[in-house]
């Protein structure tokens, strides 16, 4: 797999981790932590909006 696909790949599992965290701290209480997570989330989908976009480098 290739350095782009890589990072696109662990963007990826780190959005989806984020996302599944988010609403167990909203049960929990802890809406800090959510925002957070939801962040996490929003900043690692545009991340990889902007590596499918562009040409990987060799």
């Amino acid at each position: 797999m290739r350095d782009h696909e890589l990072a696109i790949s662990q963007l990826a599992i780190a959005a989806q981790i984020a996302e599944h965290n988010a609403p167990i701290n909203v049960s929990e209480g802890d809406l800090v932590q959510a925002g957070l997570e939801y962040q996490v989330a929003a900043d690692c989908r545009a991340a990889i909006e902007v590596l499918e976009h562009q040409e990987p480098q060799q």
